[in-house]
């Protein structure tokens, strides 16, 4: 059975293809997403869809080798409920618990009350100092400027019907210090809120806060109500979100090989 196309992760997995998911592959008792922008554990995986008893992990390793030497490595995306039953035989393969992926979502009814900081969609002026503010906001994640590179030509350029992509920014002085991107899925209803950074002089003074208010009010202006982020439990974009009504709605653990 393939991943629920009406559950959240099904309903995000379609937001996200071809975007970023490659390749989506139902092979009965799981689903492979491959990510060949982003080669590593963190987006190319394995979604169970059954339980530990009657899962094919022969079938699962098979498709994990072929896709290592493509360069791209995959890990085990365990829904919460099934956690506990995959961890024994994960762990005879040599998997360990990497994160968890926390599924954060609101439903939007009405909009946000907005601060006095000027909020704009990125442009063309400060593409330069965006894509440097995304490299060094995620020094650990080396193909972040390229990936919003990426997203920002999907904005400029868009190819696809049902689907918006947007990023915002807030400047002082002339210098971009804060920016966040959401992409929108009319087909499924659901928006998306990623990429969200703030230079470190500038954080804990509510920049996240006001560009998360902005995008979830474009995201209801756009007519779509259910708005996704994803995110680990103990960061702080975590405890901003819920203090702006965004609820725990599933997790997903991240199980890679420890080689």
């Amino acid at each position: 059975m393939a991943i629920d196309p009406h559950s959240l992760l099904g309903r995000h997995v379609h937001l996200m293809r071809d975007v970023i998911y490659t390749t989506v592959e139902d092979h009965g008792s799981f689903t492979h997403l491959e990510c060949q922008q982003y080669p590593d554990a963190w987006y190319n995986f394995i979604v169970p869809t059954v339980g530990a008893d009657s899962f094919p992990f022969d079938e699962a390793e098979e498709i994990i080798a072929a896709q290592k030497e493509k360069g791209i490595t995959v890990s085990y995306y365990l829904h919460a409920p099934l956690r506990d039953e995959f961890i024994a035989p994960l762990d005879e393969l040599g998997y360990k618990h990497m994160a968890n992926d926390e599924f954060l979502l609101i439903n939007l009814q009405e909009s946000h009350e907005t601060s006095n900081r000027t909020i704009e969609p990125l442009t063309d002026e400060y593409l330069d100092q965006y894509l440097e503010a995304a490299r060094v906001c995620f020094p650990d994640w080396e193909n972040n400027p390229h990936g919003s590179n990426c997203f920002y030509r999907l904005m400029k350029d868009n190819p696809y019907e049902d689907k918006i992509f947007q990023t915002f920014i807030i400047l002082v002085d002339d210098t971009l210090v804060s920016f966040g991107s959401v992409i929108l899925d009319h087909a499924v209803d659901l928006g998306y809120l990623h990429n969200d950074g703030t230079l470190e002089e500038y954080r804990r003074q509510g920049f996240h806060a006001d560009l998360t208010r902005a995008r979830c009010d474009y995201t209801l202006k756009h007519g779509i109500n259910d708005l996704v982020t994803i995110t680990e439990k103990d960061s702080g974009s975590y405890k901003s979100f819920d203090k702006l009504g965004f609820n725990p709605a599933v997790s997903y653990g991240i199980y890679v090989k420890d080689e």
